[in-house]
């Protein structure tokens, strides 16, 4: 007992329970010193395992060699654990499962180290797994091998839900790409798999893809006869590859359902076709076309009674007015969505509208309100397990973290968004994350460190066809161009950015345009055209009621202005306006540039007054 209080490793209780049991079952009080010290040679956890796994080997393989490892290496390379039932026929041979006689005296002797999880037994903690690991898998061709081994068997004994989860996440963890591939090319496993696990199914493609398959060949019978598959799994592929980045692809199947729909007077139906080709069109920029689509979209629910697709077109529609600056509008849509959601009892819709609201609290400038909707999203999405919505609500926050100035915390937050969207395959938001990293490092002085991700920015939303999100990695290209002093090709990618905004509709981002001509023009000395556009982004933000846009054109204007000192009292008042409204508002990161501004002003007012006395 002293020899065992006194080493420094029994200080873990884990470590100390494990050998405990172990002497507890050692059967020869003679020899009991050396299998202490035997024991107490191993200095961690799992290496005190690997020993207990040698003992287990020489007691419990007499009736069935390799036991011990062949059981541990089949719960190492589970995923969700094993039932003792399917244990036992994996381990027997000949098509017999082993008897239970053989199994039960390691199964009572390994119980402290197993947890049973819903029936499936697994370990019940990591140290024992990296001991499994070392002794039996040392490489990663044995790591493998497990995995394509439980393949088999899952692929010939396992049906239902087990199947889903088991067969195509062990051979994705097997490398064994062309057999995921051909399973997930199963239009119907396909469309199951997507409805039990959407996000694995998912993540299943990315890794495909990065391993050169395409998932457009996969499809490609759907995509050339649509109509000898069944609608709704062809309506779950179009959803997927529009996701996935392959809108071509995925307008061309929902425009055979609608064209079906219409034919089979299935009103149902041609109301989710119409809502999610509005989905793509608002995509697109063609946001007068999806206003169109969602209204008839919402009037074919409204007819049926569909109060769950009545719900989604008004958070759609609300989508819409956002991106046309319709602030107020939007807001109130949302409310109405997240009324329904709430009478549904839908946490899922729920956990959407409030995000959205979240959304347009921030560009109001409610930064407050708007972070408190958005963590409020942020527990829904945890409590759903919807990393799709979890993703976007930390890129959200850390956007309104940006604006009160704690640039550490948004970054981290963005970290964790960029690896979820790439985890998902999700380009689309992916390209949104990237360009608002990118917009943090130039914020920050580190423009050079921006480029690269603007650039992949750029390439995705060119592939997807997303006029807005490109518009935004332009606009930040601009930036660093004129940072640079590359005032021609500044100009040149923010002319496009106007052009993109104005076929748009997008108040939005034509108002950010606009501001970041006139700081080009500032900056080469055509101060006229400067005031010129500075005024004019003032306007549209004043339009929407976007309290940020309107803080950054004033103080451009103030800034402008003092170099009349004719005018100065006039910049004085801008600026004062300005800083009051990014006071109200709280935005930090502009309170900081203003009142550095203001104290220069201050310092320059010192200086002419002195200058004047002395005079």
């Amino acid at each position: 007992m002293e020899r065992i209080a006194s080493s420094p490793q029994t200080a873990n209780p884990l470590y100390l329970r494990a050998l405990l049991e172990e002497l507890r079952v050692y059967g020869d009080p003679l020899t009991l010193d050396q299998r202490i010290v035997h024991y107490l040679e191993a200095q961690t956890v799992p290496a005190l395992y690997e020993r207990i796994l040698e003992r287990y080997e020489q007691d419990y393989e007499h009736n069935r060699p390799g036991l011990v490892r062949d059981a541990m290496t089949c719960l190492w390379a589970a995923r969700r654990g094993f039932s003792e039932t399917e244990l036992l026929e994996l381990l027997g041979a000949n098509g017999q499962p082993l008897p239970r006689a053989h199994w039960s005296p390691l199964y009572l002797v390994a119980e402290q180290a197993l947890v049973s999880r819903s029936g499936f037994l697994s370990f019940f903690h990591d140290h024992l797994r990296e001991a499994v690991q070392h002794r039996y898998l040392p490489g990663e061709q044995d790591r493998q091998a497990a995995h394509l081994w439980l393949a088999h068997y899952f692929a010939a004994a396992a049906t239902g839900r087990r199947l889903l989860d088991e067969l195509p996440w062990q051979l994705a963890a097997a490398a064994a790409w062309p057999a995921l591939y051909t399973l997930l090319s199963d239009l119907a496993f396909f469309h199951t798999l997507r409805q039990a696990d959407q996000f694995s199914l998912e993540a299943y493609w990315t890794q495909l893809e990065e391993n050169g398959f395409i998932i457009t060949a996969a499809y490609r019978p759907v995509l050339d006869q649509p109509e000898k598959h069944p609608t709704v799994q062809v309506a779950a592929l179009s959803e997927f590859l529009d996701a996935a980045g392959h809108s071509n692809e995925a307008l061309l199947l929902t425009e055979h359902i609608v064209e079906h729909c219409r034919n089979e007077q299935n009103e149902e139906g041609l109301a989710g076709a119409l809502s999610f080709k509005a989905d793509m069109s608002r995509t697109r920029g063609d946001l007068e076309t999806s206003l169109t689509l969602y209204g008839q979209a919402r009037q074919l629910f409204l007819a049926k009674g569909g109060i769950s697709g009545v719900a989604t077109t008004l958070g759609n529609e609300a989508l819409v007015h956002k991106d046309k600056g319709e602030l107020d509008q939007a807001l109130q849509l949302h409310r109405e969505a997240e009324n329904f959601w709430q009478e549904l009892g839908d946490r899922k819709g729920l956990m959407f509208s409030v995000g959205n609201q979240g959304v347009i609290l921030y560009m109001r400038g409610e930064l407050e309100n708007a972070l408190s909707m958005l963590r409020r999203q942020e527990l829904i999405c945890r409590e759903l397990g919807n990393k799709e919505g979890l993703q976007a609500c930390l890129g959200n926050q850390a956007l309104v973290l940006m604006d009160q100035g704690n640039l550490d915390s948004a970054r981290l937050l963005m970290a964790q968004q960029e690896r979820i969207c790439r985890e998902l395959g999700r380009k689309f938001n992916l390209a949104n994350c990237l360009g608002n990293q990118a917009a943090l490092l130039i914020h920050q002085g580190k423009a050079d460190l921006a480029v690269p991700m603007l650039e992949e920015q750029e390439r995705i939303c060119h592939d997807l066809g997303d006029k807005a999100g490109l518009s935004r990695s332009l606009s930040n290209q601009g930036a660093v161009a004129r940072r640079r002093g590359e005032y021609k090709r500044a100009m040149e990618l923010l002319k496009r950015v106007e052009q993109i905004d104005r076929e748009m509709g997008h108040t939005v981002g034509l108002a950010c345009a606009l501001l970041c001509q006139g700081n080009v023009y500032y900056e080469i000395g055509d101060l006229d055209m400067a005031m010129s556009l500075y005024k004019e982004s003032e306007k549209l933000c004043r339009q929407m009621r976007e309290p940020k846009g309107i803080v950054e054109s004033l103080s451009k204007q103030a800034s402008l202005l003092w170099g009349f000192p004719e005018r100065r009292d006039e910049a004085r008042h801008l600026l004062a306006e300005a800083h009051s409204l990014a006071s109200h508002f709280g935005f930090h990161a502009l309170l900081e540039t203003l009142d550095r501004a203001r104290s220069e002003i201050a310092d320059i007012s010192s200086t002419i007054n002195h200058e004047q006395n002395n005079l």
